[in-house]
């Protein structure tokens, strides 16, 4: 039988000691919103970590470290790269071994790339890598997990399907509302007919929130379990705005489809009421009206 949260009952049975590993995230910063009292650890400051357990007692902690997002197609910073994927990754582990008793929890972002393509992605299915990014994620999986399984220390490895909303400028949906609000080309990739879970981040925060709370140790999908086409989610954007999309075809070869089960999720965390993509763009569009849109 599925559980079913109320927000309020989260906030307040979640661990009063919650620390964030990465500054940068856009979910990291909204997790801090609906969290005030976790606090932030900047990737490069992991080490500061072993006083703050110390003076904190027992604290969950959620692992939001990656190489920023925009410059993943780039390999002008080989050092950096390494730096995001493994260093950081390492001194955080080695923190967790050194004071384990002092860690309940510990949240593990990862992504929805290890699976290739894959229409309803279960987390038992085989891994499909098939780009250097989504490589370096399931090796930091495997990382944390074979370092961490043997201790006393909750791990959660979270996969996260396509996610917008926030201080996104990365996904394809926040793009198509920039296209859009800003009357500029679109570059269509395939004539948008590839299939993604979106998920709004608002729901990611939701979800993390309950799994601070639950018992689980377990690799879990994050996503809607609904599959959406790119060209759906102009349309939708085009309706709300009263506004053709300016757009250019590019022709590339990229994953076709990529959809969550969430079957385990709704297991862990309960029934979630997804905000719909739809919803984003009307958002959006009140920003504009109000002058409100950064």
């Amino acid at each position: 039988k599925k559980k079913n949260f109320k927000l309020i009952n989260s906030s307040n049975k979640m661990n009063k000691n919650i620390f964030i590993i990465g500054s940068r995230a856009n979910l990291s910063k909204n997790l801090k919103k609906s969290i005030p009292r976790a606090q932030i650890i900047p990737s490069n400051d992991v080490k500061d970590l072993i006083k703050l357990l110390k003076q904190a007692g027992k604290s969950s902690i959620i692992y939001n470290v990656s190489y920023k997002s925009s410059l993943l197609a780039k390999r002008d910073q080989p050092e950096a790269y390494a730096k995001y994927s493994f260093e950081i990754l390492s001194q955080f582990v080695s923190v967790c071994l050194k004071l384990e008793h002092l860690i309940d929890k510990v949240i593990f972002t990862s992504s929805s790339a290890v699976y290739g393509e894959n229409l309803n992605a279960k987390e038992i299915d085989p891994i499909n890598i098939t780009s250097l990014y989504a490589s370096l994620k399931f090796s930091s999986e495997l990382f944390i997990k074979e370092h961490l399984e043997d201790t006393s220390i909750k791990l959660q490895i979270v996969r996260i399907f396509n996610m917008y909303g926030g201080l996104d400028n990365f996904s394809v949906v926040s793009s198509i509302g920039r296209s859009i609000s800003q009357k500029r080309f679109f570059t269509l990739i395939n004539n948008g007919e590839s299939l993604r879970d979106f998920i709004h981040i608002s729901d990611v925060v939701e979800i993390y929130k309950r799994l601070l709370i639950s018992e689980s140790s377990s690799i879990v999908n994050i996503g809607t379990g609904s599959k959406t086409p790119v060209r759906a989610v102009i349309e939708a954007a085009e309706k709300v705005f009263g506004i053709k999309l300016l757009t250019a075809d590019l022709r590339r070869k990229e994953i076709a489809f990529s959809c969550a089960c969430t079957d385990n999720l709704l297991s862990i965390v309960g029934n979630i009421k997804f905000i719909p993509v739809i919803q984003y763009f009307e958002d959006e569009y009140k920003k504009i009206k109000d002058g409100d849109l950064h």
